[in-house]
C-alpha cells in the first residue's frame, strides 16, 4: 500500500469523519488508481460516540463501509 493513509496507534484522539466528506474507498482487489471516490451520506457512531462505520454514495450505488477501509481526502 502506498502512503495515502497515516497509521497511528489509537491512543491519540482523532477527529471523527464528517457528513459530505469526500473519501477514497480502499479495495484490496483493485490497483490504487482504480479505487472509487465516494461521499459520506450517513454516520453510524458507536456507543462511545466514535464513528466507525459510514454510508457512502458513489457513482455505482450506496455502500456501508468501515472507516478503516477509507482514505479521507483533504478537500473542504
Amino acid at each position: 500500500m502506498t502512503g495515502l493513509q497515516k497509521r497511528e496507534k489509537w491512543i491519540h484522539p482523532q477527529e471523527n469523519i464528517k457528513l459530505d466528506q469526500i473519501v477514497i474507498l480502499i479495495d484490496r482487489n483493485q490497483p490504487c488508481l482504480q479505487w472509487r471516490l465516494g461521499r459520506v451520506i450517513e454516520l453510524h457512531p458507536g456507543d462511545d460516540g466514535v464513528v466507525r462505520v459510514v454510508t457512502l454514495k458513489t457513482s455505482q450505488g450506496v455502500f456501508k463501509r468501515n472507516v478503516r477501509s477509507l482514505c479521507l481526502l483533504p478537500i473542504d
